[in-house]
């Protein structure tokens, strides 16, 4: 691995830290998720990475189109990603679903710093999600406390009985064991995430039978209905 790429790399982790704590007008709870990621962050921004293979993972097909809308939105993310956006270490951790054949080739996560990240850390996770066109994240839940930030892409995002279709530059919290699901559109989605908390336990689906699956509404309803880019849950 070329200290070019290495380089690389580094721009593109700073890239996402910025963006990430990036100010706007955000509410308290968020605010002090912000704050507590980026105190966690800090010691591993001191160490060098361990670079991965790339894991060829199929989402990557979706890669040249939300860069091209990234550029619209984040130039300067989009200029960081592009180089490595392949490269990275794509992955999907959920058992096959029948009700969702081959989510596993439309979503992806790729970890920067983590437990088993190019920058690792216990304490705290920063990463991309990517999901495809027209695809459901079905409902799940995790113990660690979840911050996403829009960077690509209009998708709708349900936490219990509330739904909201949010545009990039929204925030979305996920407090711990808060159960959430997302819907991509016509366009992808590309969403930095940041886990606190218990970030080693992993992340699970929510039964619709056992209850506790979210909502969904149309387009219209979710806009018209909550106007707020941030959706948070007591639990």
């Amino acid at each position: 691995m070329s200290s070019q790429s290495v380089n690389e790399w580094r721009i593109l982790r700073d890239a996402l830290v910025s963006s990430f704590a990036s100010n706007g007008s955000e509410s308290s709870d968020v605010a002090a998720e912000i704050a507590l990621v980026t105190r966690y962050l800090e010691p591993t921004l001191q160490v060098p990475p361990i670079i991965p293979v790339s894991s060829g993972h199929g989402v990557t097909r979706y890669l040249d189109e939300v860069l091209a809308s990234t550029e619209t939105f984040a130039p300067a993310f989009a200029k960081a990603l592009k180089p490595v956006a392949a490269a990275l270490p794509w992955r999907y951790g959920y058992l096959p679903r029948d009700d969702a054949p081959g989510l596993e080739s439309e979503m992806a996560w790729a970890e920067l710093i983590g437990p088993v990240a190019p920058w690792r850390s216990d304490d705290v996770c920063l990463g991309l999600t990517l999901i495809g066109r027209n695809s459901f994240y079905p409902a799940h839940r995790h113990p660690a406390v979840e911050l996403y930030t829009v960077v690509s892409g209009t998708a709708e995002w349900s936490l219990g009985n509330n739904a909201a279709w949010r545009p990039p530059g929204s925030r979305i919290l996920h407090l711990s064991e808060a159960v959430h699901a997302m819907r991509t559109g016509d366009e992808p989605l590309l969403a930095i995430y940041s886990w606190t908390g218990d970030v080693i336990s992993p992340s699970r689906y929510i039964s619709e039978a056992a209850g506790g699956a979210p909502v969904f509404h149309s387009p219209e309803e979710s806009l018209l209905g909550n106007s707020s880019p941030v959706l948070s849950s007591t639990g």
